[in-house]
């Protein structure tokens, strides 16, 4: 070994790495909207204190895979939203460095994650449920060779062909306003359960001054009016404080699309994989809550909202539970240092979790950042319209308003408010308020607005969200009737 030279021994670990490492499939699994909680093997149950439920949980297959593999519990994402939460896993970047910082106006202008693995000899394909946002329209999509929506069978193919592959599978059925979300998936079951729910609460299946028209997907006119129908009913719950029920339904679908859609695709999928190696990733990329303050995932700085699962399932990745903060940003520089063993991601966002998932590294919590930036519901009405008629977004206007900003560090957590709705009312208080909050046992203690806020913490906030508009930031007089983020007035 001494009369080998130090590029020589390099090739050589490189290709026993590579060698021991390889996956032939990597496999990443967006569950929208789920939050960790209602995981049934997340044993940090919070919902349990803040809502009087009849529906509980149930044990399903993603929790065999959390029993035997590694599972994260406490994921920060950069984003409530899809549009950005998805592209900061796509990166390792924070929203200001590849582009996509709010729901609809900003576009991703970062390499992603299928061209960096396209030139490493992974061929792609990706499905969607959200072909509004996660495709073309946003950039997102780039480098993506083979596109599917809502067409899971499409996939199996490229799980089952000899080729190194990375397969993304995005499902919705999680996500607001909860279970069939569509007459393809839902049928004759989605009819009945809309015309129950209906004859319950003593609401009018005409729907009137609906303001929450926006789309996410290619409807029929008939999957559309059942939508708004569905809508209309969250609307009436959200209007009347009936949380409970809300989350009663929210659980109510989570168990149903294990039951129907999720279960059987895991099993199905665990055993197309059998032989294989293969690496499987499996996240959210927000979660859901109920304050004066937040509707769900909108306009949200929550903490439940800002914390997202991650299980790593693969055949030479042991059992854990790291309960420590991570980031989202952290997922493609792991994917990378699994593969590669390089280092290309060290003047990056992202940092890898390989220490921790090989070494079983107690790693404090990493310091994280989220921002919310809002657009106005005309505006993304427009431009989804707009989309459906000429395949394009329309860029003539672009109205994005910092709402607020969040700085995770050490045991402290710290908010910046921009624009705020007044308890969950239509009035947007416009001026800065600065909250300062502890985290202790996966809680979140409010210590209040008056706290002394460094100038060092807000200028950490700002080196993180410091984007430049090409516009002047605007408001309009519907900003008033606007008080949710992923375009619903609800």
């Amino acid at each position: 070994m001494q009369n080998l030279s130090i590029k020589t021994i390099l090739g050589i670990k490189m290709v026993y790495f590579l060698f021991i490492n390889m996956y032939e499939k990597i496999i990443l699994i967006s569950l929208d909207t789920l939050r960790s909680d209602c995981i049934f093997s997340n044993k940090r149950k919070l919902y349990t204190s803040e809502y009087k439920l009849k529906n509980e949980i149930k044990k399903a297959k993603i929790d065999e895979i959390i029993e035997n593999w590694f599972f994260f519990n406490n994921v920060i994402t950069a984003a409530p939203y899809t549009s950005a939460s998805h592209a900061c896993i796509f990166s390792w970047l924070w929203p200001k460095n590849n582009w996509l910082y709010d729901q609809f106006n900003s576009t991703f202008k970062a390499k992603n994650i299928f061209e960096f693995l396209k030139d490493k000899g992974y061929q792609n394909a990706f499905k969607t449920d959200f072909p509004f946002i996660l495709w073309k329209y946003l950039n997102l999509c780039n480098w993506v060779e083979n596109y599917y929506i809502e067409d899971d069978d499409a996939m199996w193919q490229h799980i089952n062909d000899k080729k190194k592959k990375l397969l993304f599978f995005h499902f919705w059925q999680i996500h607001y306003p909860y279970g069939f979300h569509s007459l393809k998936y839902g049928g004759e079951k989605y009819k009945d359960k809309i015309a129950e729910l209906e004859k319950k609460y003593s609401i009018s299946s005409k729907i009137e001054n609906l303001d929450d028209m926006a789309i996410e997907t290619f409807r029929s006119n008939e999957d559309l009016a059942y939508l708004f129908r569905y809508k209309n009913i969250i609307h009436h719950l959200y209007k009347h404080w009936l949380d409970n029920d809300l989350f009663d339904l929210y659980i109510e679908w989570i168990n149903h699309f294990n039951e129907t859609k999720l279960n059987p695709f895991i099993e199905k999928l665990l055993k197309d994989l059998e032989g294989k190696k293969y690496l499987l990733v499996i996240f959210s990329d927000h979660w859901e809550a109920r304050n004066v303050d937040t509707y769900w995932h909108h306009n949200a700085t929550d903490e439940w909202v800002l914390r997202v699962p991650l299980i790593l399932y693969g055949y030479n990745i042991k059992k854990w539970l790291h309960e420590n903060r991570i980031r989202t940003i952290d997922i493609l520089p792991t994917i990378n240092k699994l593969l590669w063993d390089d280092n290309t991601n060290n003047n990056l966002d992202g940092k890898s979790l390989d220490k921790i998932i090989f070494e079983n590294d107690k790693e404090d919590n990493r310091k994280a950042f989220s921002a919310v930036w809002i657009n106005e519901l005309k505006d993304t009405i427009r431009k989804t319209n707009g989309l459906i008629e000429k395949d394009v977004i329309d860029a003539d206007e672009d109205i994005s308003l910092k709402y607020a900003e969040t700085l995770y560090e050490w045991d402290a957590k710290y908010v910046r408010y921009y624009l705020k709705f007044l308890n969950r009312s239509e009035k947007i208080i416009s001026h800065q308020e600065t909250y300062v909050y502890k985290i202790d046992e996966n809680l979140a203690i409010d210590l209040g607005k008056d706290l002394y806020v460094s100038d060092e913490i807000k200028e950490q906030m700002n080196k993180y969200n410091d984007i430049k508009l090409g516009k002047i930031q605007k408001k309009s007089e519907d900003m008033k009737k606007y008080f949710n983020l992923l375009w619903y007035k609800i």
